[in-house]
Order: C-alpha cells, then structure tokens, then sequence
C-alpha cells in the first residue's frame, strides 16, 4: 500500500477535526501526519504522527524564518511517501524549500483566509506568516503540483491571487454522517451559533437579530458556541439588548453535537467562510440553517430549502428566517428533512474521501509521466551530445 504524508504545522487544532477525520476515512493508502509541532489538542493516538519539536526547537526557527529545514527533509525521504499533502496555503508557501528535496508530488488545501483574504488585509497584519506567503506565492504556483480548493468560492478567490484554474481542483470534504445524524431528542425553541468569535462570523447580527426574535418567540434561547477577540465585545451587545443569550466557549465535539440535537435552528452569519463543516455537521442532523448569502455558504446551504440566506449584514432577514423556524412547525420539519437529504448525497464523508483518493492517484500518476518525459528528454539531449562530439 502506498504512503501519503499530511502535513500541518501545528498539529491538529481543536478546530480542525475535519482533518483528522478526512485521514481516518483514507483507506486506499497508509496515512502518516507529520508537523512541526502538536497542539495536543485532539487524540492522535490511533494515528503514525511524527513532530519536530521533539527533536529541535533551532530547526523549527530555522524553518520558520528560512523554510529549511534539514532533519524533516531527511525524516520525509526516510518515510518514502507517494505524495505530500500540506494544509493552508500559508504552510505550503513555507514548505517550498523543503519541497525542492523531495522527488514526490505535493499538493496543498486551501481552506479560507489563506485564499480569500485580500494582500492589502494581509500586509496590514505585520505578520512574517503572511509577508512570507506573499513574497514567495509565485514560486509557491511554480514548485506544487496541484492546489485544492474546499469550495467554488475558494477556488475563484485563488485564481484571483495568480493561481492558473488548471491547476485548481475543487473537493468538498464532507461530513462523517454515521456521527452526525438525526436526533430523537424533544427540540427546544434553541438556537445554535459555533464560531471563533471574530468580527467576520458576524456574531453580533445574530445577536441582533435574537432582540427582533424575542418579541415574538418569548422563549427563544441563543446558545453561543466559540471564543476569541470580539468575546467581550459581544457579551456587551448581548446584555446592552437583554437578549437570552449564554457564551459557552471552546466546547469539543461531542458537546457540539449535543446542542445540535436540542437546537431547532443553526446560526452563523459568516462574511468569509470558505464552505464551513458545521453548517454541514447542522444539517446531517437535521437543523436548518439561518445565515448570509457569503463566501461559500450558498455551496453548503440550499437556499430556500434547506435553509434562509440572507445578504450580508441583513440582521432584520436573519430574525425573520429564525422565527420562521420557531413558528412553523411543518416548513421546520420539511426543511429538516431536506437538510439530511442534501448531506448523505453531497457531503457525505466516506464519498468524499474517495474522490480525495483519485485526486491522490491521479496526481502521482501525472508526476511519474513527467519525470519519465524528463528523463527520456534528458537521455536524447545527453546522446545528442554524445553524438556532436564524435562528429567533430
């Protein structure tokens, strides 16, 4: 069985289960992730991982501020993997000196920010992180074989950066629906969001939204799932409207789903989302979704069947769609039925990994036909040569 090797410069991200589960779906080749170093954040027990933080604090600077790194190029040649899969453009652009010493083909996801954040946004953040990504995209379009993108929207915010369409394949994720299903649960006039709290999850519509919803649905309830920098900020709006609302914080998976059992609508007025797994997760277990009509919601909600959508800011249509849910039982239970129906045909994880698994063998048979053209191009330029010399 051939080796593939995911990698992630942190690994993994309480946020980024959707990794961890798209590896453990992967059964057509042997899977090892490999970072820089381990968040401990998710269980990776069951899983080959490998970081260099438990060898060399130098090289992880070196590798940072340079992109070289000698001890992980002589660990991935050791490994032999088919192919290298990073995760977020931002990783990938640092990876490419690296990649320059592997005779493998790699590929890179591009998942959100890393595509549609514009290069005025990214130089206003001072950051290495992002000046690196942006002195060395180019080379970044030349040196990898290929780009994913977690969404239509990403794929076109990509090509807007230089990235050749070509070169883009679009591939949704999915969800892994034999965990994420439909309750028997009694479902209470609760509505759900799950989201850092930054200004572009747009929290603070839904909060606005919850003052309209509550003069009409005395017992509407807004649970907020999520931490960040707009936090206290938030909490402030949330008790300036007297809105019934609770700030859980950073809460794993398992208390997700336990909220999206009881929860009769799902909430994130995003301005960025990329295509936003727990807008699927939501609607594998049968809750409609309220949100704006941004990024690559529209891709992952049917609007009108599966969900309201509204544009951008429109925190009165957010009120409006929610307390269409709370009121009408028969759309409710329509639309519910309609959002589990959409999932198991167009999200489904296991149906998604093997498309991911033919992007994989395809593009390493495309890589072998390239090096077999080098090689015969290099054989007839080195006879050629051969030849000039024996005439002169």
């Amino acid at each position: 069985m051939k080796k593939i090797v995911i990698f992630r410069e942190q690994i993994l991200g309480t946020s980024e289960t959707f990794i961890l589960k798209q590896i453990q779906f992967i059964k057509k080749f042997y899977v090892s992730l490999v970072g820089l170093s381990n968040a401990h954040k998710l269980d990776l027990s069951n899983l080959e991982h490998w970081c260099l933080n438990e060898h060399s604090k130098f090289q992880i600077t070196l590798y940072k501020v340079f992109g070289i790194c000698p001890r992980l190029v002589s660990f991935l040649k050791k490994l032999e993997p088919s192919l290298i899969h990073i995760h977020t453009g931002g990783d990938a652009a640092r990876f490419i000196k690296v990649r320059r010493k592997l005779k493998v083909p790699v590929i890179a996801t591009f998942h959100g920010t890393d595509a549609s954040a514009s290069d005025a946004w990214r130089k206003k953040q001072n950051s290495f992180y992002y000046k690196h990504y942006l002195k060395n995209r180019k080379e970044l379009i030349k040196t990898f074989d290929c780009f994913i993108a977690i969404s239509k929207f990403i794929k076109e915010k990509m090509i807007e950066q230089g990235f050749p369409k070509e070169k883009i394949i679009v591939h949704y994720i999915g969800v892994d629906t034999d965990s994420f299903y439909p309750q028997t649960c009694t479902k209470k006039q609760l509505i759900l969001f799950v989201g850092r709290l930054t200004k572009q999850k747009g929290c603070e519509y839904l909060i606005k939204a919850m003052y309209e919803v509550k003069h009409e649905v005395l017992n509407a309830e807004l649970v907020i799932i999520g931490d960040g920098p707009e936090r206290k900020n938030l909490e402030a709006l949330a008790n300036e409207l007297n809105t019934s609302c609770s700030f859980l914080g950073s809460r794993n998976e398992d208390t997700i789903k336990h909220f999206l059992s009881e929860a009769k609508v799902f909430c994130c007025p995003s301005f960025s989302e990329g295509l936003g797994i727990v807008f699927l997760e939501a609607q594998a277990m049968g809750v409609p979704v309220v949100s704006f009509m941004s990024g690559g919601i529209p891709e992952a909600v049917i609007n009108n069947k599966t969900g309201f959508l509204y544009p951008e800011k429109d925190f009165i249509g957010l009120s409006h769609g929610i307390m269409k849910f709370l009121i009408d039982e028969q759309t409710w239970s329509l639309y519910s039925k309609n959002c589990v129906k959409h999932i198991e045909e167009n999200f489904d994880i296991k149906k998604q990994t093997l498309q991911l698994e033919k992007i994989y063998q395809d593009v390493i048979k495309q890589y072998k036909e390239k090096q077999t053209i080098r090689l015969e191009k290099a054989y007839r330029d080195t006879l050629n040569k051969v030849r000039k010399r024996t005439l002169f």
